[in-house]
């Protein structure tokens, strides 16, 4: 495939066991990028399938990598689901892919979005606010502090050998330019000998180019 897409924390709900599995079979079907968000350490709490506001009660076990979740309609679940570190998800795939890009997502949109069950009307939508916000995201998005407290983590690879494929046209490039050679001035060839003849009436002009020396 030219790109393979997992994203929205499928690899979180997956035994950390089977991850270095998982990463080798899908480098083996993958021929162009690989891109995987999963949510980081520091994210803010999901229910996963109901909005955080519909749960009565929610825990996450870090050691078992599992969370339990009651809502207000009685409902209950109890599901896998673990939270990663940027060097764990690096290290996942480290091996079979080479990293592009390794980056926090939604670091600050989410925390400052406006609640119209709290927030008055003026506190609304900003263009220059969130103009600012998106300047702030690029500017820490792979700061490592950020990173963990981000909602989701991305990372971007490619298998090595293509990696290695798209750097030889920029070298080989580089090279063609580093070796030119200015190429070596034209000498021109001495002015020839003009010779004009008059047409009859006129005088017959003749003009050499030796006529100073003669």
């Amino acid at each position: 495939m030219d790109i393979t897409l997992c994203l929205y924390s499928v690899l979180s709900h997956l035994p950390v066991t089977k991850l270095p599995r998982v990463a080798t079979e899908i480098a083996r079907v993958t021929k162009g990028h690989f891109v995987t968000t999963v949510r980081s350490t520091g994210s803010p709490p999901t229910a996963f399938v109901d909005s955080i506001e519909a749960a009565r009660r929610f825990e996450m076990d870090h050691d078992l990598d599992r969370c339990e979740i009651e809502f207000h309609d009685g409902r209950r679940m109890a599901l896998r689901f673990h939270l990663f570190t940027a060097d764990e998800l690096r290290s996942c795939f480290a091996e079979q892919f080479e990293i592009e890009d390794l980056c926090g997502l939604d670091i600050f949109h989410g925390r400052f979005s406006p609640d119209a069950r709290w927030h008055p009307a003026a506190i609304g939508a900003d263009p220059r606010f969130s103009n600012l916000l998106a300047q702030l995201e690029a500017r820490w998005m792979h700061n490592s502090s950020f990173m963990a407290r981000a909602t989701h983590l991305m990372l971007v690879g490619l298998p090595p050998l293509r990696a290695i494929r798209s750097e030889r046209p920029k070298r080989a490039r580089y090279r063609r330019h580093a070796t030119a050679r200015v190429p070596a001035p034209i000498s021109k060839p001495p002015p020839a000998r003009l010779t004009a003849r008059c047409t009859p009436g006129r005088r017959m002009v003749r003009r050499a180019a030796d006529a100073s020396s003669a």
